[in-house]
Protein backbone atom coordinates (compact mmCIF):
# COMPACT_ATOMS: atom_id res chain seq x y z
CA UNK A 1 0.00 0.00 0.00
CA UNK A 2 1.32 3.28 -0.95
CA UNK A 3 1.72 6.31 1.60
CA UNK A 4 2.10 9.76 0.86
CA UNK A 5 4.72 11.89 2.22
CA UNK A 6 7.01 14.71 1.94
CA UNK A 7 10.69 15.32 0.85
CA UNK A 8 11.21 16.27 4.15
CA UNK A 9 10.92 12.59 5.51
CA UNK A 10 13.16 11.35 3.31
CA UNK A 11 16.12 13.58 4.35
CA UNK A 12 15.21 13.02 7.95
CA UNK A 13 15.84 8.99 7.29
CA UNK A 14 18.57 8.92 5.19
CA UNK A 15 20.68 7.30 7.57
CA UNK A 16 17.78 4.74 8.20
CA UNK A 17 17.83 4.12 4.79
CA UNK A 18 20.98 2.78 4.48
CA UNK A 19 20.96 0.65 7.75
CA UNK A 20 18.10 -0.74 6.37
CA UNK A 21 20.16 -1.48 3.02
CA UNK A 22 22.61 -3.07 5.27
CA UNK A 23 20.31 -5.27 7.16
CA UNK A 24 20.44 -9.14 7.19
CA UNK A 25 17.89 -11.28 6.91
CA UNK A 26 16.76 -13.00 10.58
CA UNK A 27 18.71 -15.80 11.19
CA UNK A 28 17.04 -19.35 11.91
CA UNK A 29 19.09 -18.69 15.97
CA UNK A 30 17.30 -15.57 16.00
CA UNK A 31 14.06 -16.62 15.55
CA UNK A 32 14.55 -18.99 18.48
CA UNK A 33 14.65 -15.77 20.64
CA UNK A 34 11.72 -14.18 22.33
CA UNK A 35 10.16 -12.61 18.99
CA UNK A 36 9.15 -9.14 20.39
CA UNK A 37 12.99 -9.00 21.41
CA UNK A 38 14.30 -9.82 17.52
CA UNK A 39 11.97 -7.57 16.29
CA UNK A 40 12.51 -4.82 18.97
CA UNK A 41 16.74 -5.06 18.49
CA UNK A 42 15.96 -4.33 14.61
CA UNK A 43 13.69 -1.97 14.66
CA UNK A 44 16.44 -0.27 17.03
CA UNK A 45 19.18 -0.86 14.58
CA UNK A 46 17.55 0.59 11.64
CA UNK A 47 15.95 3.23 13.91
CA UNK A 48 17.76 4.51 16.74
CA UNK A 49 16.67 7.56 16.96
CA UNK A 50 13.21 6.59 17.70
CA UNK A 51 11.40 6.55 20.98
CA UNK A 52 11.83 3.08 22.23
CA UNK A 53 8.70 2.66 23.74
CA UNK A 54 7.26 3.58 20.42
CA UNK A 55 9.52 1.21 18.94
CA UNK A 56 8.31 -1.72 21.41
CA UNK A 57 4.70 -0.92 21.12
CA UNK A 58 5.05 -1.66 17.40
CA UNK A 59 7.03 -4.30 17.92
CA UNK A 60 4.21 -6.23 20.09
CA UNK A 61 1.85 -5.31 17.54
CA UNK A 62 3.56 -6.41 14.93
CA UNK A 63 4.36 -10.06 16.62
CA UNK A 64 0.69 -10.32 17.99
CA UNK A 65 -0.73 -9.78 14.10
CA UNK A 66 1.98 -12.35 12.48
CA UNK A 67 2.40 -15.14 15.31
CA UNK A 68 6.35 -14.23 15.30
CA UNK A 69 8.79 -11.70 13.83
CA UNK A 70 8.18 -12.62 10.58
CA UNK A 71 8.86 -10.17 7.46
CA UNK A 72 9.82 -6.59 8.82
CA UNK A 73 9.05 -4.66 5.51
CA UNK A 74 5.68 -3.58 6.31
CA UNK A 75 6.63 -2.13 9.90
CA UNK A 76 9.23 -0.54 8.89
CA UNK A 77 7.67 1.02 6.12
CA UNK A 78 4.93 2.36 8.54
CA UNK A 79 7.88 3.91 10.21
CA UNK A 80 9.45 5.17 7.28
CA UNK A 81 6.55 6.83 5.17
CA UNK A 82 4.67 8.70 7.80
CA UNK A 83 2.04 11.22 6.22
CA UNK A 84 3.15 14.58 4.51
CA UNK A 85 3.80 17.95 6.22
CA UNK A 86 3.64 19.77 3.18
CA UNK A 87 1.19 20.15 0.52
CA UNK A 88 3.90 21.56 -1.77
CA UNK A 89 5.70 18.33 -3.00
CA UNK A 90 4.30 15.11 -2.21
CA UNK A 91 5.69 11.22 -2.50
CA UNK A 92 3.67 8.22 -3.40
CA UNK A 93 6.37 4.92 -2.25
CA UNK A 94 5.72 1.56 -4.00
CA UNK A 95 7.42 -1.56 -3.67
CA UNK A 96 8.00 -4.39 -6.12
CA UNK A 97 5.81 -7.62 -5.62
CA UNK A 98 4.17 -10.45 -7.07
CA UNK A 99 0.86 -8.99 -6.15
CA UNK A 100 -0.54 -6.27 -8.18
CA UNK A 101 -3.47 -3.97 -7.41
CA UNK A 102 -4.30 -2.21 -11.09
CA UNK A 103 -6.66 0.22 -9.40
CA UNK A 104 -4.38 1.66 -6.56
CA UNK A 105 -3.55 5.56 -7.13
CA UNK A 106 -0.46 6.15 -9.32
CA UNK A 107 0.71 2.82 -9.78
CA UNK A 108 0.94 3.18 -13.40
CA UNK A 109 4.13 5.51 -12.67
CA UNK A 110 5.46 2.85 -10.67
CA UNK A 111 5.06 0.38 -13.81
CA UNK A 112 6.55 3.44 -15.95
CA UNK A 113 9.48 3.89 -13.97
CA UNK A 114 10.22 0.22 -13.17
CA UNK A 115 9.95 -0.97 -17.05
CA UNK A 116 11.91 1.64 -18.21
CA UNK A 117 15.24 1.25 -15.84
CA UNK A 118 15.05 -2.70 -16.69
CA UNK A 119 14.55 -1.38 -20.27
CA UNK A 120 17.73 0.82 -20.03
CA UNK A 121 20.01 -1.42 -17.46
CA UNK A 122 19.74 -4.39 -19.68
CA UNK A 123 20.82 -2.12 -22.85
CA UNK A 124 24.37 -1.98 -24.08
CA UNK A 125 25.99 1.07 -22.87
CA UNK A 126 28.82 2.29 -25.08
CA UNK A 127 30.94 4.00 -22.30
CA UNK A 128 31.46 3.15 -18.93
CA UNK A 129 29.20 2.73 -16.17
CA UNK A 130 28.52 1.30 -12.94
CA UNK A 131 28.09 -2.19 -12.18
CA UNK A 132 24.59 -3.10 -11.05
CA UNK A 133 24.23 -6.61 -9.73
CA UNK A 134 21.32 -9.03 -10.44
CA UNK A 135 19.72 -5.92 -12.30
CA UNK A 136 16.16 -7.72 -12.23
CA UNK A 137 15.95 -7.73 -8.51
CA UNK A 138 17.95 -4.47 -8.01
CA UNK A 139 14.78 -1.94 -7.45
CA UNK A 140 13.97 -1.82 -3.52
CA UNK A 141 11.43 0.37 -4.14
CA UNK A 142 10.10 3.99 -6.03
CA UNK A 143 8.67 6.75 -4.91
CA UNK A 144 6.46 8.73 -7.53
CA UNK A 145 6.91 12.66 -6.91
CA UNK A 146 4.09 15.05 -7.40
CA UNK A 147 5.13 19.23 -7.28
CA UNK A 148 2.81 21.54 -8.48
CA UNK A 149 4.69 24.23 -8.90
CA UNK A 150 7.31 22.78 -11.28
CA UNK A 151 4.32 20.92 -12.89
CA UNK A 152 3.06 24.60 -14.10
CA UNK A 153 6.70 25.37 -14.93
CA UNK A 154 7.38 22.53 -16.93
CA UNK A 155 3.45 22.93 -18.91
CA UNK A 156 4.42 26.36 -19.91
CA UNK A 157 8.25 25.43 -21.10
CA UNK A 158 6.30 22.83 -23.46
CA UNK A 159 3.94 25.38 -25.17
CA UNK A 160 6.77 27.52 -25.32
CA UNK A 161 8.53 24.81 -27.15
CA UNK A 162 5.79 23.66 -29.02
CA UNK A 163 5.05 27.05 -30.75
CA UNK A 164 8.73 26.20 -31.86
CA UNK A 165 7.70 22.54 -33.51
CA UNK A 166 5.61 19.94 -32.41
CA UNK A 167 8.57 17.58 -32.40
CA UNK A 168 10.57 19.90 -29.92
CA UNK A 169 7.57 19.69 -27.35
CA UNK A 170 8.52 15.70 -27.31
CA UNK A 171 9.29 14.07 -23.92
CA UNK A 172 11.62 11.89 -23.05
CA UNK A 173 12.58 9.84 -19.75
CA UNK A 174 16.40 10.30 -18.43
CA UNK A 175 18.19 9.68 -15.42
CA UNK A 176 19.97 11.80 -13.12
CA UNK A 177 21.86 10.73 -9.69
CA UNK A 178 22.89 12.92 -7.15
CA UNK A 179 24.01 13.01 -3.57
CA UNK A 180 21.30 11.57 -1.32
CA UNK A 181 21.68 15.42 0.30
CA UNK A 182 20.52 16.80 -2.78
CA UNK A 183 17.50 14.78 -3.39
CA UNK A 184 15.02 17.20 -1.15
CA UNK A 185 15.83 20.40 -2.98
CA UNK A 186 15.74 18.98 -6.65
CA UNK A 187 12.15 17.92 -5.71
CA UNK A 188 11.17 21.00 -4.29
CA UNK A 189 12.39 23.57 -5.98
CA UNK A 190 13.83 21.51 -9.02
CA UNK A 191 17.18 21.68 -10.41
CA UNK A 192 19.90 24.24 -9.78
CA UNK A 193 22.93 24.66 -12.75
CA UNK A 194 24.58 27.08 -9.84
CA UNK A 195 24.71 24.57 -7.15
CA UNK A 196 28.24 22.75 -7.03
CA UNK A 197 28.54 18.54 -5.89
CA UNK A 198 29.15 17.53 -2.67
CA UNK A 199 32.27 14.98 -3.05
CA UNK A 200 33.52 16.01 -6.66
CA UNK A 201 34.15 19.44 -8.62
CA UNK A 202 31.75 20.52 -11.73
CA UNK A 203 33.15 19.71 -14.67
CA UNK A 204 30.42 20.21 -17.02
CA UNK A 205 32.96 18.65 -20.28
CA UNK A 206 30.17 19.23 -22.44
CA UNK A 207 29.28 22.48 -21.82
CA UNK A 208 27.00 24.51 -18.77
CA UNK A 209 23.18 22.81 -18.10
CA UNK A 210 21.52 19.43 -16.44
CA UNK A 211 23.45 16.11 -17.02
CA UNK A 212 21.18 13.24 -17.46
CA UNK A 213 21.67 9.70 -19.64
CA UNK A 214 19.17 7.45 -20.89
CA UNK A 215 21.55 4.44 -19.06
CA UNK A 216 21.15 4.58 -15.44
CA UNK A 217 24.88 2.72 -15.05
CA UNK A 218 26.27 5.98 -16.52
CA UNK A 219 24.13 8.20 -14.23
CA UNK A 220 24.74 6.03 -11.04
CA UNK A 221 28.60 6.90 -11.18
CA UNK A 222 27.91 10.53 -9.75
CA UNK A 223 26.13 9.88 -6.33
CA UNK A 224 23.53 7.68 -4.53
CA UNK A 225 20.35 9.31 -5.34
CA UNK A 226 18.67 7.99 -8.73
CA UNK A 227 16.22 10.10 -9.98
CA UNK A 228 14.02 9.53 -13.41
CA UNK A 229 12.81 12.71 -14.73
CA UNK A 230 10.62 13.82 -18.01
CA UNK A 231 12.63 15.94 -20.26
CA UNK A 232 12.03 18.38 -23.19
CA UNK A 233 15.13 18.13 -25.01
CA UNK A 234 13.44 20.95 -27.57
CA UNK A 235 15.57 21.89 -30.42
CA UNK A 236 19.06 19.24 -29.93
CA UNK A 237 22.62 19.67 -30.96
CA UNK A 238 24.25 16.29 -31.57
CA UNK A 239 27.73 16.28 -30.74
CA UNK A 240 29.84 13.40 -31.11
CA UNK A 241 31.95 12.37 -27.75
CA UNK A 242 35.01 12.46 -29.75
CA UNK A 243 34.45 15.68 -31.51
CA UNK A 244 36.11 17.86 -28.36
CA UNK A 245 36.01 20.84 -30.79
CA UNK A 246 32.40 20.99 -30.39
CA UNK A 247 32.22 21.37 -27.00
CA UNK A 248 31.65 24.87 -26.61
CA UNK A 249 30.98 26.24 -22.74
CA UNK A 250 27.74 27.38 -23.89
CA UNK A 251 25.20 25.46 -26.14
CA UNK A 252 24.15 27.62 -28.81
CA UNK A 253 20.95 29.91 -28.60
CA UNK A 254 19.12 27.93 -30.95
CA UNK A 255 19.30 24.77 -29.18
CA UNK A 256 17.85 24.04 -25.72
CA UNK A 257 20.21 20.24 -25.59
CA UNK A 258 22.88 19.13 -26.11
CA UNK A 259 22.89 15.29 -27.25
CA UNK A 260 26.23 13.71 -26.50
CA UNK A 261 26.56 10.62 -28.98
CA UNK A 262 29.12 7.40 -29.06
CA UNK A 263 28.86 4.53 -31.92
CA UNK A 264 25.16 6.35 -33.07
CA UNK A 265 24.00 5.56 -29.36
CA UNK A 266 23.36 9.33 -27.24
CA UNK A 267 24.68 8.46 -24.17
CA UNK A 268 24.78 11.95 -22.01
CA UNK A 269 21.73 15.04 -22.48
CA UNK A 270 22.63 18.19 -21.58
CA UNK A 271 19.77 20.46 -20.33
CA UNK A 272 19.70 24.11 -20.57
CA UNK A 273 16.71 24.88 -18.77
CA UNK A 274 15.59 23.22 -15.67
CA UNK A 275 11.82 24.44 -16.65
CA UNK A 276 12.85 21.57 -19.42
CA UNK A 277 12.67 19.09 -16.68
CA UNK A 278 10.26 17.35 -14.48
CA UNK A 279 11.53 15.32 -11.82
CA UNK A 280 9.42 11.96 -11.88
CA UNK A 281 10.23 9.39 -9.52
CA UNK A 282 13.12 8.53 -7.14
CA UNK A 283 14.36 5.01 -8.00
CA UNK A 284 15.97 3.19 -4.87
CA UNK A 285 18.20 0.62 -5.50
CA UNK A 286 20.41 -2.74 -3.80
CA UNK A 287 22.96 -4.75 -5.74
CA UNK A 288 24.48 -1.41 -6.99
CA UNK A 289 28.40 -2.15 -7.06
CA UNK A 290 31.08 0.03 -4.97
CA UNK A 291 33.25 0.21 -8.42
CA UNK A 292 32.23 3.75 -9.22
CA UNK A 293 33.83 4.59 -12.53
CA UNK A 294 33.42 8.21 -12.50
CA UNK A 295 37.05 9.31 -14.22
CA UNK A 296 36.31 8.13 -17.81
CA UNK A 297 39.31 6.89 -19.04
CA UNK A 298 37.52 8.17 -22.24
CA UNK A 299 37.52 12.09 -21.43
CA UNK A 300 40.78 12.41 -19.74
CA UNK A 301 42.44 13.31 -22.63
CA UNK A 302 40.21 15.87 -23.99
CA UNK A 303 39.90 19.45 -22.44
CA UNK A 304 36.86 20.87 -21.01
CA UNK A 305 34.10 22.62 -22.38
CA UNK A 306 35.64 26.09 -20.55
CA UNK A 307 38.99 25.13 -22.57
CA UNK A 308 37.71 24.44 -25.42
Amino acid sequence: MARTMSFNDIHDTSDSVEKINKLKPIQSEEKLKDPVNTVYEKLREVFPKEDPKSLLAKSMKHVSRFGGAGDLTDLIDEILWPLPRSSDCKIFPFHPSKFHDFEEANVSHFYTASNQFYKMVLRQHPIPARPINNPSQAIQSIEYIENKLSTERYQHRKALLREKSDQCAQEILLFHETDLNNIESIFNNNFNLDSSPLNRPKAMIFGRGIYMSEFPGVSLNYGKGLMLCKVLTGCTETISIHDYSARTAVIPDQFDSREVVKDCVAVIHVIKNSDQILPYCVINLQNVSQNIQTNFPLFQHYPTAAQS
